[in-house]
């Protein structure tokens, strides 16, 4: 963004954060998903192969894939549940998807200030 002198055009900086925001998920996104076809060429490294294997193993394994089943659809309904409750009320809890990153986020002790 190059500020213009000759205008006194107001750029807001909430719109700015927001873009922001998005190219880093984005790029996080893309990076992450760029990753993943050298965990192949990894697995000969002796060092790191061990532990790519590891990961691909439990990444795979069906109890895993039913443990996070579980505890997504317990997330799901603690959501759903705090959205009815505080939706009304707060904000921040108003739709389901940002109840379910108030949720994630609630742990944080950054969170708490913003939530109230």
């Amino acid at each position: 963004i190059n500020p213009d002198p000759a205008r006194s055009a107001y750029i807001e900086l909430r719109t700015v954060q927001s873009v922001l925001k998005m190219e880093r998920r984005v790029f996080g996104f893309f990076f992450f998903f760029s990753m993943i076809p050298l965990l192949n060429a990894a697995r000969t490294i002796p060092s790191v192969g061990p532990v790519v294997v590891a990961l691909l193993n439990t990444m795979t394994n069906h109890a895993v894939l039913i443990y996070l089943g579980v505890v997504a659809s317990a997330c799901f309904l603690v959501t759903l549940t705090f959205h009815v409750g505080f939706g009304s009320d707060v904000e921040e809890w108003g739709t389901v998807p940002n109840a379910f990153k108030n949720l994630f986020h609630t742990p944080f002790i950054e969170t708490w200030d913003g939530l109230q």
